[in-house]
């Protein structure tokens, strides 16, 4: 049995942000107060962080796995990089390579054929 008919494809979503929170948001990150403060408001403002890079996430890519839901959060910088290994004639091709910011990549993951 082929287990590709098998796998969901990832369900991307915009993150919507009230623009009055994200200006709440920006202010926190860029004041003097404690890590923990700011992973604290991203959390609550965001939903999380990038799961790449940490900074204010653009687009949740959700897969369902099971009986469970896995959600990440991207950038669109990282998000571009998400993509970048889709083509148009297969959609559910999934490349994520991960760089450590000075594009030395650290980690890819993508699919086995």
């Amino acid at each position: 049995m082929n287990n590709n008919k098998n796998k969901n494809k990832p369900v991307i979503e915009d993150v919507k942000i009230d623009p009055k929170k994200l200006t709440e948001l920006n202010e926190i990150l860029n004041s003097g107060c404690s890590q923990c403060s700011k992973k604290q408001a991203m959390k609550q403002i965001a939903g999380g962080c990038c799961c790449i890079c940490g900074s204010i996430p653009d687009k949740i890519v959700k897969y369902k796995i099971e009986d469970a839901t896995v959600a990440e959060r991207y950038c669109d910088k990282c998000f571009e990089r998400w993509i970048e290994g889709k083509d148009n004639d297969n959609k559910d091709k999934v490349l994520l390579t991960a760089t450590n910011g000075i594009d030395e990549i650290i980690a890819v993951r993508g699919d086995k054929k």
